[in-house]
């Protein structure tokens, strides 16, 4: 008895009845989309070998079938996509068919139920499309993001301080001539990073290395601001309050500026009295604080009387804004300094200890 033989027709024969396409009344598709997200299913892929039909008929198998004559049929693995349609949809196909994240495919089979928005395996096809429209879809949502910009030799680059520091570059469409713009102004040299903030989210974009897929880029909604004096620090652990030079990188939500003769406003809370000292940019100042958990209190600081050419009119606003604490939060080398209402007066950033 020819037993591999058997065995691979019983293989085929149950593949096809568990993934026989339902009738044309279940729920029918035909969709336009791009590639948004992809992961493949089981171990790598197997490289397809001889008897295309057969392989065809058992997709979801990712073992060897041994035919009588010693041929070995080697199937392709499963993959999960997510499509998003052209008006806008998001749909779940598992699939054998191979297309990079950001391909334009056309979708054809039967739902999974009348949401027509779930394509179990089997039950749809993919192929390539040039349908689509102009833009790709993003693969993440709209989100708040902070990173270390760079722009240099017509290209764009931003590390994100959250998601591991991922280096990723930066599209430029929608407002990122904002950002181009504020970041010329504000750079002290060439190639130098700087901390920005804006809404945006991370999308696939072709690639501009040839016959390579489309990459990951940092697509910007909306610009929001640079903060020249601040970088993203060390998210992953907190500075203490107490014995950590803290120096003043926003007030009121503004970018603090420094001359290049003025000194560097900041703070230093002392580590066994309840004593703080600093500067205030131009005057040296120090006072007294109240802690009780996260409550803190600054008494009246008192300093020099020193009349300095700049920065004269920031150092005010600081210690005024100093009256107002009531709370505080640190998060990895940042300090805000909370008012009674709970908004930011002032954020400062930990520096090694002068």
């Amino acid at each position: 008895m020819n037993t591999p033989w058997i065995a691979a027709a019983l293989l085929l024969t149950a593949c096809s009845a568990q993934h026989r396409l339902p009738a044309e009344t279940e729920y029918p598709a035909t969709v336009v989309g791009r590639v948004a997200k992809r992961t493949v299913a089981g171990s790598s892929p197997i490289a397809e070998k001889e008897n295309p039909t057969a392989i065809t008929q058992t997709p979801h198998s990712s073992i060897p079938i041994v035919t009588s004559s010693g041929e070995v049929i080697r199937v392709r693995p499963r993959i999960a996509y997510e499509l998003r349609a052209n008006d806008g949809t998001l749909l779940i196909v598992q699939a054998t068919s191979d297309f990079p994240v950001g391909a334009c495919v056309a979708l054809s089979g039967y739902a999974d139920g009348p949401s027509r928005t779930h394509f179990s395996f089997g039950r749809a096809a993919l192929e390539p499309s040039d349908q689509c429209d102009a833009q790709p879809v993003p693969g993440e949502p709209r989100r708040m993001l902070t990173g270390m910009f760079i722009y240099m030799a017509d290209a764009a680059v931003i590390t994100l301080c959250a998601d591991g520091g991922r280096l990723l570059p930066v599209a430029m469409e929608a407002d990122y001539k904002a950002l181009e713009a504020a970041y010329l102004r504000e750079r002290p040299q060439p190639g130098q990073a700087l901390l920005v903030s804006l809404e945006g989210r991370i999308a696939p974009r072709p690639s501009m290395e040839v016959n390579q897929p489309p990459r990951p880029n940092v697509v910007v909604e909306r610009f929001i601001n640079i903060w020249p004096r601040e970088t993203c620090g060390n998210p992953l652990v907190d500075s203490p309050l107490r014995g950590t030079y803290w120096k003043l990188v926003r007030l009121n939500e503004a970018p603090v500026r420094v001359a290049e003769t003025q000194r560097e406003p900041h703070l230093i809370f002392a580590n066994y009295e309840p004593r703080v000292s600093g500067s205030g940019g131009c005057n040296r100042v120090t006072g007294s604080f109240e802690l009780d958990g996260d409550k803190l209190h600054l008494g009246r600081m008192a300093g020099t009387m020193m009349a300095c050419v700049d920065g004269m009119e920031q150092e005010q606003r600081f210690l005024q804004s100093l009256e107002k604490v009531e709370r505080y939060r640190i998060s990895g080398s940042h300090l805000e300094m909370l008012g009674a209402a709970g908004t930011v007066i002032a954020r400062f950033e930990a520096v090694a200890l002068r």
